[in-house]
């Protein structure tokens, strides 16, 4: 009774989609592709995934510290109280992407395109946004960047 008892349990908050798709993990270190995957509370640290297709992934809660995504893909991502503590993104495409509550202390973003992105509650101590493009991006206050904001926020 207590094994169908504890079978039913893990199907059941499987079911609920409590953390991420093995499958999916498994994919992205194959292929390097894993759009729209679920990869939610992953621990991706450290790995090397530059020019990865992440393009509308689910990557809340992931601990992304010291990834490097350099020319990666992550449009319309989302990465809601993501660690991406000492990441490199450069040159990556975050445009619409949800960084809101993540933290991003160390991080760059170097020539990194950030258009649209919300970086509300983020963490940004020590972040370097040299050169890339924050046109739209809801900054970590809350304030809107302006049109031309390209590695500071202009408001």
């Amino acid at each position: 009774m207590r094994l169908m008892t504890a079978i039913f349990a893990f199907l059941w908050c499987s079911s609920l989609g409590f953390g991420f798709e093995p499958k999916a993990l498994d994919q992205l270190i194959g292929t390097g592709k894993c759009a729209g995957c679920d990869l939610s509370g992953a621990d991706l640290s450290g790995m090397n995934l530059q020019l990865a297709d992440l393009g509308k992934a689910n990557l809340n809660d992931a601990n992304l510290r010291g990834i490097k995504l350099s020319k990666a893909n992550l449009e319309s991502a989302t990465l809601k109280g993501a660690k991406l503590k000492q990441a490199f993104l450069g040159g990556a495409n975050l445009t619409d992407a949800d960084l809101s509550d993540a933290d991003l202390e160390e991080t760059q973003f170097f020539k990194a395109t950030l258009k649209g992105a919300n970086l509300r509650g983020a963490n940004i101590y020590h972040t370097e946004f040299q050169q890339a493009d924050l046109t739209d991006v809801y900054w970590f206050d809350g304030s809107l960047c302006l049109e031309g904001s390209w590695g500071e926020c202009k408001r």
